[in-house]
């Protein structure tokens, strides 16, 4: 129990009070999501705007959050290239790599 109050204390201080953010995410993932999306794109924006959450009432410079959002994107835009031939250009050299 010791070690669940530790981690859920670090995340407080990453991330900043839950119901705070919880309100917060919740806003944004209202205005975000749209009903002609894909699943994969409702859930990309869905954890995009919890990632957005968490830096407006936490820690700003939480470094694994930004890396968080640039991932979440690459996996829409990867599902994207998926159904839509040619979009693979956006995804550089690394999608190709991905392909072999």
């Amino acid at each position: 129990m010791k070690q669940l109050e530790e981690t859920l204390k670090n995340r407080g201080d990453s991330y900043g009070n839950f119901a705070d953010l919880a309100k917060m995410a919740q806003k944004l993932e209202g205005i975000l999501v749209v009903s002609h999306m894909s699943d994969v794109q409702k859930e990309v924006m869905g954890m995009i705007a919890t990632k957005l959450a968490r830096l407006v009432c936490g820690d700003a410079n939480h470094h694994d959050s930004w890396i968080d959002i640039a991932g979440y994107s690459t996996l829409a835009a990867s599902d994207l290239s998926k159904t839509m031939p040619g979009k693979e250009q956006f995804l550089g050299h690394d999608n190709a790599v991905a392909r072999r």
